[in-house]
């Protein structure tokens, strides 16, 4: 009887085994979809970045215009905002007190011209000093030879050195007296041409052509030399001063062109020119300062308006 059970045991566990080697043979793999995968050729090309920098426009030059002399300004004949010429007046000074300076000036050349000797020729004056003083050494050599022979004593020959002394020196001192008179002649001369120099400085005029941002001053003020009277702005070329980050100075050369959106017309687009790229950093920005000039020939884009300025790296070419 025990034995029997014991077959049946045995017989039991070994169907166990058959059945759990079956199930682990059946498991089937996981299907995996496949994937598209899109082949492109990789080629070599041109590369170009740009950077959005926004800067203050100016006016390509700011030129200040000043009093040259201490006077009271007799009109201001220009207004903020109007367009000069070079040479333009802008502002006249009381000239009475130079004109008087140039009416002395010439009084005084008039009598320095009364004595003044020939500018090439010999003065009759000096001419007669110098033939007496030629005529007197001629009669000293002579009378030197006379001497050595006995002939005329010690004391004639000291007094024909002396004679010979004496018209050499009134031939000297003529001569003095003519150059001193050229001097002030030309003293006077030059005091002329200051004062004349000082009246024309009265008229306070334009040093360039451009339009009138500043009128500091007004009729009936006092001015010392120096006093700013007006400031001229060349507003025929703007310019814009950018800070350029270390990234894109490599790839910005002088002379490259750019463009700039100016908000305040519109958001007009102009066109303009890279002309100064610093070779250094600045210290305290760490950036690379740089300048671009804008034509502004109807001059209607002003200094102080903001620009959008989009500057194109160069091209950098056989990139893959």
């Amino acid at each position: 009887m025990q034995r029997r059970y014991a077959a049946l045991i045995a017989v039991a566990v070994a169907l166990v085994l058959v059945v759990a080697g079956c199930k682990s043979g059946a498991v089937e793999e996981e299907e995996i979809d496949p994937v598209a995968v899109e082949v492109t050729e990789v080629v070599r090309g041109s590369v170009q970045s740009k950077s959005i920098l926004s800067g203050k426009i100016q006016g390509r030059s700011e030129v200040p215009v000043v009093a040259k002399l201490p006077l009271k300004i007799l009109s201001v004949d220009v207004e903020v905002g109007d367009e000069v010429q070079a040479g333009q007046v802008l502002v006249s000074l009381d000239p009475t007190d130079v004109a008087q300076k140039v009416r002395q000036a010439e009084a005084a050349l008039a009598m320095a011209e009364a004595v003044l000797p020939p500018a090439t020729e010999e003065s009759a004056a000096a001419q007669g000093a110098r033939l007496a003083s030629e005529s007197a050494h001629a009669d000293l050599k002579r009378i030197e030879e006379l001497h050595k022979e006995g002939a005329v004593s010690d004391q004639m020959l000291e007094q024909v050195r002396a004679k010979a002394a004496g018209a050499e020196a009134q031939y000297k001192n003529i001569l003095d007296k003519e150059r001193a008179a050229r001097a002030q002649y030309d003293q006077a001369a030059a005091a002329v041409e200051l004062a004349y120099s000082q009246l024309s400085d009265t008229a306070i005029t334009a040093p360039i052509s451009g339009v009138v941002s500043t009128v500091p001053v007004e009729a009936g003020q006092m001015v010392s030399s120096g006093t700013l009277v007006a400031m001229i702005v060349d507003m025929d070329e703007v310019k814009i001063n950018i800070n350029v980050s270390e990234k894109d100075v490599p790839y910005l050369e002088k002379g490259q062109e750019v463009t700039a959106t100016i908000k305040s017309l519109n958001n007009r687009v102009v066109k303009g020119e890279l002309t100064s790229l610093a070779p250094a950093a600045d210290l305290r920005t760490q950036t690379f300062k740089g300048e671009i000039r804008i034509a502004n020939e109807d001059r209607d884009i002003k200094p102080g308006m903001f620009a959008e300025v989009e500057l194109k790296s160069v091209a950098a070419d056989n990139v893959v």
